[in-house]
This record gives structure tokens, C-alpha cells and sequence, in this order.
């Protein structure tokens, strides 16, 4: 039964017929007529173009699209910003730098960026600490 079906239904497919391959010239035709009637491009803003704030004031709204420096970072503001809200970090920077000695021969590094993550990196410096002239009964640490 199914086959019958499907017999019937391709013996309603027309034959195909000699024919001939696309006209070059008409096809070419049909493309300049489509690239024609798209619209002309219009001129855009070039990077060097932009405005970049020297600073980030957050006592002021910024419009959206206003580009800053801040803490050693490019932000850019993705809405009508109030206050830090608005803007995003596009380019991080250091924006500190903390060096502290947690103990006599060991030293904490906090490198703070722009968008606020904060790295912490301790090392130790193998160096002799003078302690005076040996004191029998004293702890010495190597």
C-alpha cells in the first residue's frame, strides 16, 4: 500500500528537461540590482574619537557610553551611572600596591586592581638575623 502511494506521488513530478545552465549575465544582473538597493553606510565614530574622563567622580551622573579612567583602569559606563553604579571595568589596572613584613624574615605583597580583585603573595628572604654573641638556653631559629 505504501509503495503504491509513493509511486503515485512521484509519478506527479514532472520530467525535468534539457535546459541550459544560468545565464552569467543575468545572474549578474540580479546581484548589482540586490547590492544596489541596499542602503548606503553611514559614517561611524572612530576610536580615537572617543572622550576619556581623566577620572571617575561619584558624586556626579555620567550619561551611558562615557568612558573614564579610574584606579589605574578603563571603565566604560554601560547605563545612566549614580554614583560607582553604572560603570564597568573594560580594562584592569593596578590601582594598589601594598607591601608589608609580617615577621622578621617573612613579607606580604596585596596588588589591588581596578575592578577591585585582590591577589595576596607571601615569600621569605633566607637571611642571617644577627642576635648578638651566643647565649646558651636561647632558641635559635635557622
Amino acid at each position: 500500500m505504501l509503495e503504491q502511494m509513493v509511486k503515485e506521488a512521484v509519478s506527479h513530478i514532472p520530467a525535468p528537461r534539457d535546459g541550459r545552465d544560468y545565464d552569467p549575465e543575468v545572474l549578474k544582473q540580479a546581484v548589482l540590482e540586490a547590492v544596489n538597493a541596499l542602503p548606503a553606510p553611514q559614517d561611524g565614530r572612530d576610536a580615537t574619537a572617543l572622550e576619556v574622563l581623566p577620572a571617575i567622580d561619584d558624586q556626579k551622573s555620567f550619561p551611558r557610553g562615557t568612558y573614564a579612567t579610574h584606579l589605574g583602569g578603563l571603565w566604560r559606563a554601560y547605563e545612566k551611572t549614580h554614583g560607582m553604579r553604572g560603570w564597568e571595568c573594560l580594562v584592569d589596572g593596578v590601582a594598589d600596591i601594598d607591601v608589608s613584613m609580617t615577621d622578621e624574615r617573612l613579607f606580604s605583597v596585596v596588588i589591588r586592581q581596578s575592578s577591585g580583585q585582590c591577589t595576596e603573595k607571601t615569600f621569605s628572604l633566607p637571611v642571617m638575623l644577627y642576635r648578638g654573641v651566643f647565649r646558651a638556653g636561647e632558641t635559635y631559629h635557622p
